[in-house]
């Protein structure tokens, strides 16, 4: 096992013994992870994390004492620095209880695999698990870094994972830049997350008015059983119209089309001109399904630069290539800056590489777009 300040403690809290058992034996003999306790219940579960104060709790959805999301909401007042992970099957029923989880400030969610107490799937539940936690940690302590060092900046003696170099200019100097280079109308707002995406849409989306100029949209990682779920959750929080992208469906302002989790959403010219989704099965893009690059790409391709893209927080690299494209035709760029931001991989990447315009904190990605796109 690691020393004691580089083990990540965790808490598993889960109402079914089996499976509780087995999210324990997928964390057990890892150098760097130590489950410090279990709990059949919420109620427990939350005497123990305020009494042990582990560094992440992996919550089961189907959890009924406590709901998921009054837990994540408790613990997250009492242990600021304590990461909620959901474990949830594809049921509706944990589906229906995860996203509000997720929109109160859970970390992320992990969909078990079928049979996973059973020993042969106790190595999918693994590796599932494994890189969000350490994910999560890494995160964590870069945040805790940048506050107990005297200048603000997190220690960089070692490299982290989803860290950046700070960037170089500022919100405020990038301001007013995109008009002067892109004089094209907006047709269409295009939005790239991951890890902590469904709390940041939960705040971009609603910050958007009814009559934006152009529609929205949005490629989130989120498996099947899921999407429909956060469209409704979205729509209810929104003066927008929110709703599952379907195929064929003609892009109006006012409307924003999130990607059905495990396929592809590309826009393209139907037969009569008009914007339009396209839905596509196929193999992941950038080990992703869907893929914001494949989104980014067929923006390109259809509207060169008379689009704006966001990207949000997410681990990887999800959108950089398809921004390459983007900005061959001029197209702005936003990205989430790494303070506010649960993973700076996504976002990081597109700096890194030199692909955004602007670095905003997310509250203010909002009144961005909607200085950018303009109102009917």
């Amino acid at each position: 096992m690691g020393t004691a300040a580089s083990v990540i403690k965790v808490l598993i809290v889960d109402d079914d013994a089996m499976c509780r058992d087995g999210l324990r034996q997928a964390l057990t003999g890892l150098a760097d992870i130590e489950v410090i306790g279990v709990s059949p219940n919420g109620t427990l579960g939350l005497i123990k994390a305020r009494r042990q104060a582990p560094d992440l709790v992996l919550v089961a959805a189907s959890l009924t004492d406590v709901t998921p999301v009054d837990f994540t909401r408790a613990v997250l007042v009492d242990l600021a620095h304590t990461g909620i992970l959901i474990a949830a099957s594809d049921s509706p029923k944990d589906a229906d209880a995860t996203i509000p989880a997720l929109e109160a400030g859970a970390y992320d969610f992990v969909v078990k695999p079928d049979g996973q107490c059973r020993k042969e799937n106790i190595a999918a539940a693994q590796r599932l698990l494994v890189p969000k936690i350490r994910c999560f940690s890494i995160r964590r302590y870069s945040r805790l870094a940048r506050r107990l060092t005297p200048t603000g900046r997190s220690n960089t003696d070692g490299a982290s994972l989803n860290a950046a170099p700070e960037a170089t200019g500022t919100p405020e100097t990038q301001l007013g830049d995109i008009r002067g280079r892109n004089r094209n109308r907006i047709e269409a707002v295009l939005v790239g997350a991951s890890t902590g995406g469904p709390e940041a849409l939960s705040r971009l989306i609603p910050a958007l008015p009814a009559n934006l100029a152009a529609p929205v949209v949005i490629v989130l990682h989120m498996p099947g059983p899921f999407t429909a779920r956060m469209a409704a959750a979205l729509d209810r929080a929104s003066a927008l119209n929110v709703s599952e992208g379907a195929d064929g469906d003609v892009l109006t302002p006012g409307h924003a089309y999130l990607a059905p989790g495990a396929q592809h959403l590309t826009v393209e010219r139907n037969r009569n001109g008009a914007l339009a989704l396209r839905l596509l099965d196929g193999n992941t893009v950038s080990g992703c399904k869907p893929s914001v690059d494949l989104l980014f790409r067929s923006a390109a391709e259809t509207l060169g630069g008379r689009c704006l893209a966001v990207v949000l927080t997410g681990m990887g690299s999800d959108g950089t290539c398809g921004l390459t494209a983007l900005k061959a035709h001029h197209a702005p760029v936003l990205v989430q800056d790494e303070a506010t931001s649960i993973v700076w991989g996504m976002p990081g990447s597109a700096v890194h590489a030199g692909l955004a315009d602007e670095i905003l904190p997310l509250d203010k990605i909002g009144p961005r777009v909607v200085d950018i796109v303009g109102s009917r």
